[in-house]
């Protein structure tokens, strides 16, 4: 892999600080510059100030905006830390290539942030990678030096109906999308699985109310809730990418003047080890929701993928060692047991 940072140089002379000083006064400005742009039918653009939106082709060639971010945080030694209130703090960033094993080629853009409290400095890797074959999209979250204290407050957030009473609220939160203005996650059609399998229940209505998310959801289908006339809904298509059992995503919370969906490393777990990562994938179709859910399965089960296992950086979950086999029969499964139901119910999506 190629990596490419860019990273503030040392200040040596009173000329460098200058420049620095006005590179500041830039990055500070109201106009976020785009440093990353990348996908077909759906693109992601990622910004300078390290904001980012997910945007959907429309039928004139364009693109609609649907998801804008929240801030990006990490809960470690016991406090959060978050892009919010600025106590998470960018060091670097930059863009990169590679190669996934299954998948191809890819392309990313990576934000190195380091989280400072009064007990140590823990770095926390942030990216987005697109492998262009599958017009597919992975967002990577990695602990280089791993962290301690990141059992998450869940208090008033479990759902009774859960086993255990599941933890809805991760330790860490990218990405994160807002449900406010300029975001569309209220006004888009929603699909979701919940429970310990993928039949036990699923929802679908219009905005987020249903979505309970937590370690026993499944993937998530957004898709237009009107589409024009004579067109398919276009449909995005989310879910974890590896580390099943520790990877969930949050139901709507409380996120400054507006609510917000997270993912990340569920607030159960009590520490990480070192180089530990976790991924979502996203997936997007011009062709209706069950195109999308189709395709999404074709890439997360492409033709060079062992038919036995899903790719996945390790066949272990490294946080509590256990194994994402069962996981893998959830998730999977959706594209081939729930197909038929899913046909069902939008016969014409």
């Amino acid at each position: 892999m190629r990596i490419h940072r860019n990273c503030a140089p040392d200040l040596q002379t009173s000329e460098m600080l200058a420049l620095s000083v006005i590179f500041a006064l830039f990055l500070c400005s109201d106009s976020a510059q785009v440093v990353w742009r990348r996908g077909d039918a759906a693109q992601i653009a990622v910004y300078n100030d390290s904001s980012y939106t997910v945007s959907v082709q429309n039928p004139s060639g364009g693109y609609d905006l649907w998801l804008q971010n929240a801030s990006i945080s990490v809960y470690c030694n016991n406090v959060w830390h978050s892009t919010g209130d600025g106590s998470l703090l960018l060091r670097s960033s930059g863009d990169s290539e590679g190669a996934h094993p299954y998948l191809g080629i890819f392309v990313s853009y990576t934000f190195i942030w380091l989280a400072r409290d009064s007990v140590s400095e823990t770095p926390y890797e942030t990216s987005f990678l697109y492998f262009p074959t599958y017009d597919f999209f992975v967002f990577t979250q990695s602990f280089p030096v791993g962290a301690n204290g990141t059992s998450a407050p869940q208090t008033g957030t479990t759902k009774p109906g859960y086993e255990f009473g599941s933890a809805t609220i991760p330790s860490s939160r990218f990405p994160s999308f807002t449900t406010g203005a300029p975001s569309l996650l209220n006004e888009l059609g929603m699909l979701c699985w919940q429970g310990r399998f993928a039949y036990d229940d699923v929802k679908w209505g219009v905005g987020l109310s249903q979505f309970e998310g937590g370690e026993e959801a499944g993937p998530l289908v957004l898709f237009d809730a009107a589409p024009a006339t004579g067109l398919r809904p276009r449909a995005l298509v989310y879910s974890s990418f590896d580390n099943f059992k520790t990877a969930i995503t949050s139901p709507p919370v409380a996120d400054g003047a507006s609510t917000s969906i997270g993912s990340g490393i569920s607030g159960r777990v009590a520490s990480l080890p070192v180089q530990f990562t976790v991924s979502f994938a996203l997936f997007a179709s011009l062709q209706g929701i069950n195109d999308a859910v189709h395709e999404w399965g074709v890439a997360c089960r492409s033709p060079t993928t062992p038919s036995a296992s899903f790719p996945t950086l390790s066949p272990t979950n490294s946080a509590t060692g256990r194994t994402t086999g069962p996981c893998i029969t959830m998730v999977t499964g959706t594209c081939g047991r729930k197909g038929s139901r899913l046909r069902r119910t939008f016969s014409s999506a």
